[in-house]
């Protein structure tokens, strides 16, 4: 789901897209992107050898850039088809822009190819053609799926930055590139599922989860950097993202948002309201075995100056010439060289040695509120009188309104229940225009496995109001406003 403007949403489900009316989510627009004929062990489709088959189309990345040449807004979409392509489409009718082509013909491989697999991306200023003026990437991180061929697969990088124009890599030289490749011996047995992806400041980041070394049982989340600028990717860095309480470690990051706080989260985090910071859900357990971990989910709160000082400090220290570079799943670790040059918090990887960097110190948290179940979606919003306010979607289909006080006080003041037992799904908005939340449940329903369900939430400040005593909210945000899956909204599957 992406919201387009203040009044439009694009939504992405299983084989079709929508261009929806943000005030009552009435379909204006809709088109078939799927099954399509396809095969994952053929790289070029046109071949007459390639046997293909109908596949469903499962959209991995749904984004809206402005073509700046054109002076025109542009749906970037990616789907598990034709080994996880892009293509861009008009944000009105729909419509496939000229040179791009869902049927036939040689495809970039850039996100994950079937359903399970996480992938990523997201918008950010990045380094141009010649590697100094800034122009807009996208960045992208794709988990590595073993369908189709693994040369093909091959070509796909844990994480990088791609030119919008063509979905190539921004910067390639026959040393470097504007990626990173996780190493071959490493692809099978070292997962890493991408959570969420943002950029702040003069950096890129990206949340995932996986095993803090190649051979180790356990996972931990990790949060990955990489400097807009750096066309080279030396700047790529990765710590450990910890959220903790009374000893216990979440070791799961389930969803993230990075906004501004409110006034008096502000003042209690000792920063400005301008400043950023990462709102995290976490659980605890192991993510290929949700049965047996634990269901109870901790949000903690990390501002990104803090995150930053951290990446700075494990830098620092290989400049020292301390520990080893790393991570081993990317390249070989070698000892850290010693230098006399000063890193400060904006080091952009101007050098090519230290690098990449696995940091010894890891960002920690203090929960600040914990819920009795797994959270699936995010959303953190401030309110007129300088609270900071989050709504959390979870997997067994409530929605938690929370007042988040301070880094480890955090209040839940309001639980709605829309589908028990349905997950919300995680592309959770905000209605700028009428003040409410916007999510999609995950249900079952026929013909095939599982289906979006759409809801639209207007009272979602109502008792955030009278807890605060302030003044009623204006007429257009008190009417109770829920829709659930409108009728003309179709989801067509393959068996």
């Amino acid at each position: 789901m992406s919201k387009y403007g203040s009044y439009t949403i694009i939504l992405g489900g299983t084989n079709y897209l929508y261009r929806l009316l943000m005030k009552n989510l009435e379909k204006e627009v809709e088109t078939n992107i799927g099954p399509r004929l396809d095969n994952p062990l053929c790289y070029n489709l046109e071949n007459d050898q390639c046997k293909k088959k109908p596949y469903n189309s499962y959209i991995k990345v749904l984004l809206i850039s402005n073509n700046k040449r054109l002076q025109q807004d542009e749906i970037i979409i990616c789907t598990s088809l034709f080994q996880g392509s892009c293509g861009k489409r008009n944000v009105t009718t729909l419509e496939l822009l000229p040179g791009y082509s869902d049927t036939s013909g040689h495809r970039e491989p850039v996100v994950a190819n079937n359903k399970s697999a996480t992938t990523v991306a997201f918008l950010a200023p990045g380094p141009s053609k010649d590697g100094t003026t800034p122009s807009t990437v996208m960045y992208v991180g794709a988990s590595w799926t073993n369908t189709g061929l693994r040369g093909i697969r091959g070509l796909v990088p844990a994480f990088s930055s791609r030119k919008i124009e063509n979905f190539s890599f921004t910067f390639v030289d026959v040393a470097t590139k504007s990626y990173t490749m996780m190493d071959d011996i490493s692809r099978d047995s070292f997962p890493i599922q991408y959570i969420y992806g943002f950029t702040s400041g003069n950096f890129s980041y990206m949340g995932t989860i996986q095993k803090p070394r190649v051979n180790a049982k356990n996972y931990v989340s990790k949060m990955i950097r990489v400097c807009l600028f750096d066309k080279h990717f030396y700047s790529y860095a990765e710590a450990k993202l910890i959220c903790e309480f009374n000893g216990k470690t979440y070791n799961l990051l389930q969803t993230a948002k990075v906004s501004k706080p409110g006034r008096h989260l502000a003042v209690a985090l000792g920063i400005s309201e301008d400043d950023d910071v990462l709102f995290g859900m976490f659980g605890h357990g192991h993510p290929n075995d949700p049965i047996n971990s634990n269901k109870e989910s901790a949000m903690c709160i990390y501002p990104i100056r803090k995150v930053n000082k951290v990446f700075t400090l494990n830098i620092k220290t290989c400049f020292k010439g301390n520990g080893r570079t790393g991570p081993e799943h990317i390249s070989s670790p070698r000892n850290c060289q010693s230098t006399p040059f000063d890193i400060d918090n904006e080091y952009c990887g101007i050098y090519d040695f230290n690098t990449p960097i696995n940091g010894p110190k890891s960002i920690k948290a203090q929960r600040a509120i914990s819920i009795d179940t797994t959270a699936s979606s995010l959303i953190v919003t401030t309110t007129y009188a300088g609270y900071t306010v989050a709504f959390i979607g979870t997997r067994t289909g409530h929605i938690k309104k929370v007042s988040i006080e301070s880094s480890n006080i955090a209040t839940e003041y309001d639980d709605i229940t829309r589908r028990p037992g349905m997950s919300i799904l995680k592309d959770m908005v905000f209605d700028e225009v009428e003040q409410c939340p916007m999510s999609s449940l995950q249900t079952r329903c026929s013909p095939g496995p599982e289906c979006p369900e759409y809801i639209l939430l207007s009272n979602g400040w109502d008792k955030w109001e009278t807890a605060q005593r302030s003044p009623s909210l204006p007429e257009k945000i008190q009417r109770d406003k829920i829709l659930l899956k409108p009728p003309q909204l179709k989801t067509s599957f393959l068996d």
